[in-house]
């Protein structure tokens, strides 16, 4: 029986909200025991219900809202390899959960899933089987999650103040168009806003600054095409920065390592085609 490695824990309304920006390099499962106000999962918004469950993927910006309640929740996070280490051809968890909407209705489920992570998140006892046992509960979880899939609604995007929907329009306007040279003189023109009032609003609604957006969607571009084995040398042009130096440097601030290191990382796997991801800087 081999081990499956992943993080779990049961964080009550008494922990600290994380109302700043950030991501991961795992996939996150986040599920709402009571009310919590809104989640923002890069450009879209969605309530915080019990008996919802969130799959944020790889390196998707998420946060709560303004108006953060404080909400009991389960957050599990598990890596990409791990998911295609206990997958299988007929069983295939990493393509279930990396096509599945980002938040579903699990209700008919819930206290299953619920049974399931509790004892996930409970202290390991140190019994003979005990790391067979929790991997078993995670394959359980999983089992519950793939197969609700097929016979579930998914919770769709709320609508939010004015403010946010045109931060949202904003984004995509951004996603779209980061490969090449984007400047705010530019935003701020296609959104007839001024400059000054587009950084502040901007900074108000969302917790990070036009420019760190704009880089978080090159740095995650450049993550995909060094997974799928494009060489450094043709990357950072290609995601729009304007020199090596300026893609190294951003890089190695947002992932914590240089382009180079991180292209030999995964040349080295079999595995292609996914991104990988690490907290914001300074966080």
């Amino acid at each position: 029986m081999f081990q499956i490695y992943f993080e779990i824990r049961f964080l009550p309304k008494a922990e600290a909200e994380i109302t700043q920006y950030h991501f991961h390099n795992e996939i996150e499962f986040l599920i709402p025991i009571t009310p919590g106000g809104q989640l923002w999962i890069e450009n879209s918004i969605y309530n915080l219900q019990p008996g919802t469950l969130f799959m944020i993927d790889e390196h998707l910006l998420h946060h709560q809202s303004n108006s953060a309640v404080p909400y009991d929740r389960y957050v599990l996070h598990v890596s990409s390899e791990e998911l295609e280490k206990c997958s299988s051809p007929a069983t295939d968890f990493l393509s279930c959960v990396t096509r599945a909407p980002r938040a579903i209705n699990i209700q008919p489920r819930f206290p299953q899933i619920l049974d399931c992570l509790k004892a996930l998140a409970s202290p390991p006892t140190g019994e003979f089987g005990g790391e067979v046992s929790r991997s078993i509960h995670f394959l359980s979880f999983l089992l519950e999650v793939c197969r609700l899939l097929d016979k579930v609604t998914e919770v769709y995007e709320v609508s939010s103040d004015t403010a946010a929907l045109r931060i949202l329009k904003i984004q995509k306007y951004i996603q779209n168009n980061c490969t090449r040279r984007l400047s705010l003189d530019e935003i701020a023109t296609e959104f007839y806003i001024s400059k000054y009032h587009l950084c502040h609003l901007f900074k108000e609604t969302t917790h990070y600054s036009v420019v760190e957006f704009v880089n978080y969607c090159r740095i995650t571009r450049a993550c995909k095409l060094l997974r799928g084995r494009i060489p450094p040398s043709q990357v950072g042009e290609a995601v729009g920065f304007q020199s090596d130096i300026q893609f190294t440097r951003i890089f190695k601030r947002w992932i914590g390592v240089t382009p180079a290191a991180y292209y030999r990382k995964y040349a080295s796997t079999s595995y292609i085609g996914r991104s990988a991801s690490s907290k914001r800087p300074g966080v």
